[in-house]
């Protein structure tokens, strides 16, 4: 029997089917602090304290993980905000409502989940800050703490500290 033929329980196989599709479409959104602290500590090389869930705006949820040694000195003393909210438009329009002005979003090559580096307007302090789309929801990891004098030498550790926040595990 063909699923949606005239038969007895063809119907309710045509309806089944589609509930299935659409439940598998649609991801649950993972908790504010979805990302172990054991995680973040083995990929950004800083031991991170438990997240705190924390308010997104208006836009999905947030949580802040606090390094918890770090040092000025080493430019570790950082906290890392990380922003899950539902894709309720096409990301980049997303980005772009989340982030206005002269920011961009340079595309990594080859992601499988559409990550962008984003660089902020140049009347901003340059940070790391990337962002991805996964499971219908726009992921968005900025690190913060990261000073330092020289605009060189910030770019630089801006480049390190993305790559490194790119291979954190991926949510949902």
């Amino acid at each position: 029997m063909r699923i949606g033929s005239k038969a007895p329980g063809g119907r309710p196989l045509v309806f089944a089917a589609a509930l299935a599709a659409c439940a598998l479409q649609a991801q649950a959104a993972p908790p504010a602090c979805a990302l172990k602290p054991a995680d973040l500590s083995r990929v950004l090389g800083v031991s991170f304290a438990e997240g705190k869930p924390e308010d997104a705006g208006g836009m999905g949820t947030g949580c802040t993980y606090k390094a918890s040694n770090g040092s000025m000195k080493a430019g570790t003393e950082v906290s890392l905000f990380l922003h899950i909210t539902s894709a309720g438009g096409p990301p980049d329009m997303m980005r772009k409502m989340m982030n206005p002005g002269k920011t961009r979003f340079q595309p990594v090559a080859g992601d499988p989940d559409r990550a962008v580096i984003v660089q902020h307007a140049p009347d901003v302090p340059t940070f790391p800050d990337v962002s991805y789309d996964r499971g219908g929801y726009l992921i968005g990891l900025r690190l913060s703490g990261t000073f330092y004098k020289d605009l060189a030498q910030r770019q630089s550790a801006k480049a390190e500290w993305d790559a490194k926040l790119l291979k954190l595990p991926r949510l949902p």
